[in-house]
Parts: structure tokens; sequence; C-alpha cells
């Protein structure tokens, strides 16, 4: 009992001086209030009613890469506006006389509300939540013995998302004092995505039904997912 009471307070008494020394330490790069980052990283799509019955496993082909603006709304709270861009592809030979292909584009627009929170002079942990807009361009092909069944699609998807990362001041003072005095940090960060388009095939289902006389109903696909991605960010204002 006598080693926990110890290490408890020893514990206080680094943090109270390591807190005293960071109150002594230059802290402008946290207070700057504008922020323009680039994130790119690697994204795994869930599976759907979709990929379920084409038999699909949706593979990033173009890995992530997304633009944000912050800017902070007070000491702690930020709003952060994103634009990300990624592109999903799979392709299926069922038989030697089947074959289905699957490949979309997303575009996506996603605010963020977030709550940074400064673990020393060189660390922030940071998460938040906010809505998704996402664009989606996709083209679907079913191919058996000498018929092909295509269907090009756009649709428009409304979701949500969480995130939560860590991010570390590289360059706390590149100019201090002039007009690029930007400071620069790297992270990572970690996003859960939920969006999802009813119906995505239903063109291509309903010329599949047509031409082989079937009576498939049509699915709907996930374009959100997980995100893992390392941040580059530039503070500035």
């Amino acid at each position: 009992m006598g080693c926990r009471k110890l290490g408890i307070a020893m514990v206080i008494v680094l943090w109270v001086i390591g807190g005293a020394a960071w109150a002594d330490e230059y802290t402008g790069h946290l207070e700057k209030k504008g922020s323009l980052a680039l994130k790119f990283g690697t994204q795994i799509f869930p599976k759907s009613d979709l990929t379920d019955f084409w038999d699909f496993s949706p593979e990033v082909t173009f890995y992530p890469v997304e633009i944000a603006y912050e800017h902070k709304l007070g000491k702690a709270l930020g709003l952060e506006l994103s634009f990300c861009y990624n592109q999903m592809t799979d392709d299926r030979d069922y038989t030697s006389r089947r074959s289905g292909e699957l490949d979309v584009k997303n575009i996506s627009f996603s605010p963020s509300l977030k709550y940074n929170l400064a673990l020393n002079n060189s660390m922030v942990l940071f998460f938040g939540l906010g809505p998704d807009i996402i664009q989606s361009r996709g083209k679907l092909t079913y191919a058996i013995l000498n018929r092909t069944y295509e269907d090009d699609v756009s649709e428009i998807a409304y979701g949500g998302h969480g995130l939560v990362g860590l991010e570390y001041y590289l360059i706390k003072q590149p100019a201090q004092g002039n007009f690029f005095d930007w400071p620069l940090s790297i992270g990572l960060e970690y996003k859960y995505t939920f969006a999802e388009i009813n119906d995505y095939d239903e063109e291509l289902i309903k010329k599949v039904n047509a031409g082989e006389g079937t009576t498939h109903a049509s699915h709907k696909l996930q374009v959100g997912g997980h995100t893992a991605a390392f941040t580059i960010k530039w503070h500035f204002f």
C-alpha cells in the first residue's frame, strides 16, 4: 500500500513539474486558428448485400487522398471541412462461362466537429464526428456465355462518421513573426464512416432478369468503412 501511495505521489509531482515546465515553453503553435492537412492512407470497405450476392471483395485500387481545412472555434473545439477521393474495384470469374466486375469511384465531403486535447507542448489527441455526403460513380458488369450486361451508376449517399487521432508538432517555429510562420505537424488518424446506397445494382439486375429469365432483387452497397491515414498539417493565422 505504501509503494502504491508513493507511486501515485511521484506521478502527481512529475505531472505538476511537467505542467509548470510546459507553461514556460513557447505555445504559439498550439494557438494557431487555422490549419490545412493532407491525409494519405488505406481503406477497408465493409461487406454488404451487393458484395455478398455478386461475391465481390472490394479492394482499394486508389488509396484515399484527403484534403482538409480546420478552423478552431475555441481553445479546444474545431470545425474541419474535408474532401476525399477513393476507388474500389473487384472482378470475379465464377466459372469459365460466367464473370462479374465492380468499379466504383467515390468523392466525399465530410465536415467534422473536433475536440483537440493538448497532452503536452508537442502532442495533441483529437476526436470528432460529423455527417458525410458521398458522390458515388460505378460500373457493374456481368457476363455469361457470349452475353454481357453492364450498367453505369451515379448515386449520392448520406451518412456519418467518427474519428480519433494523435498529432505531433514536428516544427513549432519555422519562421516566428513572419508570414510563413506555419508550424508543421504530422499524425495518425482512424475514421469509421457509415454510408450505404440502396438498390445500387437495380438497373443491372433488371437487365439480367430480362435477359436470363431470373427474378433477382436489387441490393445495397456500403461506400463507407474503416480508414487509417497518415496526416501532414500546416498551421497558420
